[in-house]
């Protein structure tokens, strides 16, 4: 059985499967919010321009992105394409968008008209700064934000250039936030039969992620940046074993004395008072020269395995090719191999959703782009034939659903 049929037979299952979806994405926070919210069984429509030029997210990342979402196609340049896609918003219960604003001008798509239109739709408007705010029309992209947020200043090692996160990590963070944020919305509207617009901004949700600001604003201390090895707590970050490196984690006084006992330096257990910076800084010497007398002659399995025996939060810095094939990831289902239309059996990350009832589930590979249009526009929509076969001729589509 197809997924189409089972759309259409109401047995694709999750605790949002009556929902109806509308993804319009020129980035990966929309498409990441938009699988979160298919892995639990809603209806995602992900709409593109036939037009399209540029991957975002890139091919790769689609592979995992857009899995269980029906995807569509329509040349905006066309009117009755562009009314086709209003007549699609009118269809969900929720619209994901992140376009920039010539895009939304081009797809002739005004937010909040629309959610004057219709009072119960659910609207989750993502942009770099905030609809709301001055800098709303500026070009910006993860980088970016990562930069003006401050997130850089305190990430990499303290004597070289600041240093960005190896992931989209604004536009993910942001995703699982607007997530949150539909959630509430759809518990409102259950409440109150109102839909609302819903406002978020890379910028924002990555700030929140930083608890460096607090202090900041408590103290009015600028943190520095530290590194792999916390100055202030020796022990908490990777040091080097025989055949790579080995993260320990000793942030409480709990955990500091099983520590010291693991790498058999029980006289460091008991930590002095510092008078200075400096007096803390030699004590961190001492601590560093012992891990590396203790890591630096056994292997990484080794001093993990010895870790974790003394209570003690280890493990080693894997490459992502060692990462896939840590044991818990396919025995939780985070590793699901999937037929893809175009590259064959590939193996995709499984949802990170585990509940007891209603887990999130990969029900179907990523399609080829466009794939579900004739279904949209016949099943969904249903159009007439005459004008579905027009709209379908001119993207070059066969008319079948």
């Amino acid at each position: 059985m197809s997924f189409e049929q089972d759309v259409k037979e109401g047995t694709v299952s999750g605790a949002l499967e009556d929902l109806k979806v509308v993804e319009l994405r020129q980035g990966i926070a929309a498409a990441y919010c938009g699988m979160l919210l298919s892995d639990l069984g809603a209806q995602v429509v992900l709409v593109e321009d036939s037009h399209l030029v540029e991957d975002d997210p890139p091919p790769d990342a689609r592979l995992y992105l857009d899995r269980n979402k029906l995807s569509t196609i329509l040349d905006m340049g066309i009117d009755q394409h562009r009314r086709i896609l209003n007549d699609l918003v009118n269809w969900s219960d929720i619209v994901i968008e992140e376009l920039l604003p010539e895009t939304r001008k081009a797809w002739g798509i005004d937010p909040r008209q629309l959610c004057q239109e219709r009072t119960s739709l659910i609207y989750g408007a993502i942009s770099p700064f905030g609809r709301s705010s001055i800098e709303d029309d500026r070009p910006a992209t993860d980088l970016i934000v990562q930069a003006k947020s401050g997130f850089m200043s305190i990430t990499g090692l303290p004597d070289n250039p600041y240093t960005r996160s190896g992931t989209s990590v604004s536009e993910y963070y942001t995703g699982v936030a607007t997530s949150i944020a539909i959630l509430a919305a759809l518990r409102h509207r259950d409440n109150t039969g109102e839909g609302q617009m819903i406002d978020m901004s890379l910028f924002d949700t990555l700030l929140t992620a930083l608890d460096v600001p607090d202090l900041y604003f408590r103290t009015g201390e600028v943190r520095p940046r530290t590194g792999n090895m916390n100055p202030a707590l020796p022990g908490y970050g990777f040091s080097k074993a025989a055949d790579g490196f080995v993260a320990t984690a000793t942030p409480g006084f709990n955990i500091w004395p099983r520590f010291c006992i693991a790498i058999d330096r029980i006289d460091l257990v008991d930590r002095p008072q510092f008078n200075s910076q400096e007096e803390q800084k030699q004590w961190g010497a001492v601590v560093v020269e012992a891990i590396n007398a203790f890591f630096l002659t056994r292997s990484r399995a080794e001093i993990v395995e010895h870790l974790v025996a003394h209570d003690v939060p280890a493990a080693p810095v894997n490459t992502l090719k060692e990462a896939v094939l840590e044991p818990p990831l396919r025995e939780r289902g985070m590793l699901v191999d999937i037929d893809h239309p175009e590259r064959g059996k590939v193996t995709i990350t499984g949802s990170p959703l585990h509940m007891s009832e209603t887990p999130g589930t990969v029900q179907r590979p990523p399609q080829i782009r466009g794939q579900d249009s004739a279904y949209v526009i016949h099943e969904l929509l249903k159009l007439p034939d005459d004008e579905a076969s027009v709209v379908l001729g001119q993207l070059k589509l066969g008319g079948e659903s």
